[in-house]
C-alpha cells in the first residue's frame, strides 16, 4: 500500500494534466514506442515551438515526463526528446493504461460539470462490447484487480486491500471515490447499484457491497 512518503507528487500530476493540451501531449508521449521530439508535437497540435516547450516543462517538473538529449552521429544540434516516466505511471496503478484512464476521467469531471459518479458510470457503460456485458461479481473483481485495488471477495462483499490512488483520494475523496463508485455501478449495469463503504485511503480497506441481483 502506498504511503505519504512514497512518490507523493500525485496531486502535482493531476494539476499538470488538468490542461487539455498538456493531457493530449502526455497521452501521445505515453503511447509512443520511442521518445518524442518537439517538432513532432508541434505538428500534432499545430502550436508553436515555445508553447509546446512550456507544456513539456510543466510535465517534466511534475515528474510525469523525462527529458533527454538525443545521441546522434551526424552533424547538427542534438534534439531534446521526451518519454513518459514508468515509475510515475506505476504510481497510479498496475499499468500505464490505468493511470491515463484516471487522468482522463478527472479531466472530464472538471470540464463537463457532471458529477464524478456520472462520469465514472458513463465511462464503464461505454466500455461494454456492443452495449452488452454479463454483469458478475467475478468480472468486477477481475477489473478491480487490473486497476490495482487488490480486491478480496467475501461473499457479497469485496474488500479493496489497496488504494492505488490514495494520494489523490486523501484530499479528494468526494471526487475519486465517487468516480470509482460510478465505474463499479456502470460495470454491473442498471438495477445492480452497489454500496461503497469508504475507509481512509492510505489504510485502504474500502468495501464494495454488491446488490443481491449481481451474479456470481
Amino acid at each position: 500500500m502506498a504511503s505519504p512518503s512514497t512518490f507523493d507528487p500525485v496531486r502535482k500530476h493531476a494539476r499538470a494534466l488538468s490542461d487539455p493540451s498538456r493531457f493530449r501531449i502526455f497521452t501521445y508521449i505515453a503511447d509512443s514506442d520511442k521518445p518524442v521530439a518537439v517538432a513532432e508535437l508541434t505538428e500534432l497540435l499545430g502550436f508553436n515551438h515555445n508553447a509546446i516547450r512550456q507544456h513539456l516543462a510543466v510535465l517534466v517538473d511534475a515528474e510525469i515526463v523525462v527529458e533527454e538529449r538525443e545521441v546522434r552521429n551526424r552533424p547538427g544540434r542534438p534534439r531534446l526528446l521526451y518519454s513518459a516516466r514508468e515509475d510515475a505511471l506505476r504510481s497510479f496503478g498496475d499499468s500505464s493504461r490505468s493511470y491515463r484512464r484516471l487522468a482522463g476521467l478527472l479531466l472530464e469531471v472538471a470540464l463537463s460539470g457532471d458529477s464524478a459518479y456520472a462520469v465514472g458510470r458513463r465511462a464503464a457503460i461505454e466500455q461494454r462490447v456492443d452495449g452488452d456485458v454479463v454483469a458478475s461479481a467475478a468480472s468486477l473483481v477481475k477489473q478491480l484487480a487490473v486497476e490495482g485495488f487488490e480486491p478480496l471477495r467475501k461473499g457479497r462483499k469485496i474488500v479493496l486491500q489497496n488504494c492505488p490512488f490514495a494520494d489523490v483520494a486523501t484530499n479528494g475523496t468526494s471526487v475519486v471515490c465517487e468516480l470509482h463508485r460510478g465505474l463499479i455501478d456502470g460495470h454491473l449495469g442498471d438495477g445492480n447499484e452497489s454500496e461503497l463503504r469508504i475507509r481512509e485511503p492510505h489504510r485502504a480497506g474500502c468495501q464494495v457491497m454488491l446488490a443481491s441481483g449481481v451474479a456470481s
